[in-house]
């Protein structure tokens, strides 16, 4: 049989941590933080994609095209660069675009593999400043038609525009609780 100072070694220690730790406190799980929510849509990216087809097509170059050729001047979607960092869904915006074109009657868009008058390219970038506290999100859109027989660049339109980003919801932090 152990002798009671082996024991005292022993179970002390053991009684101590089982002590310790039903006294000790937990803290909740952190909660994952709540999305952003997107500044920028689909629905945004449609409205302007048409709007910057609208004011492309106001321009002289559709007058002039057709009544040189005698017909409306066919149109591929050519390239878009994304210098927004991701604030603008690209492939959205350019289906906004060939949308917009389609149903222009002034254009045709043409269908891949066929010839074409000019190509639309363009590019969209974003950046963040803060104003009054608050963080502003500025988009530029710019597109252009480049002819494809004089590499001439068409009716390049630039767009700005401007949203307030939302901030973001900071969860509350949970409370201590004990166990006991």
């Amino acid at each position: 049989m152990p002798q009671p100072s082996q024991l005292h070694r022993f179970c002390l220690p053991l009684l101590a941590s089982v002590v310790l730790a039903g006294c000790q406190t937990r803290h909740g799980e952190a909660e994952a933080p709540a999305p952003t929510p997107k500044v920028w849509t689909a629905t945004d990216d449609h409205a302007v994609a048409q709007e910057l087809i609208d004011e492309a097509l106001k321009r002289p170059w559709v007058g002039g095209f057709t009544g040189r050729t005698g017909k409306a001047p066919r149109v591929a979607l050519g390239v878009i660069d994304d210098r927004s960092g991701g604030e603008v869904d690209v492939a959205v915006l350019k289906a906004g675009l060939a949308q917009a074109l389609a149903g222009a009657h002034t254009v045709q868009l043409a269908e891949p593999g066929t010839a074409v008058d000019y190509t639309l390219g363009g590019a969209v970038g974003a950046q963040h400043k803060a104003e009054g506290g608050a963080d502003i999100l500025y988009l530029q859109f710019d597109i252009s038609f480049h002819d494809t027989v004089s590499a001439e660049t068409v009716a390049p339109v630039g767009l700005e525009k401007r949203r307030v980003v939302p901030v973001a919801a900071v969860p509350a932090k949970r409370g201590s609780t004990s166990d006991y």
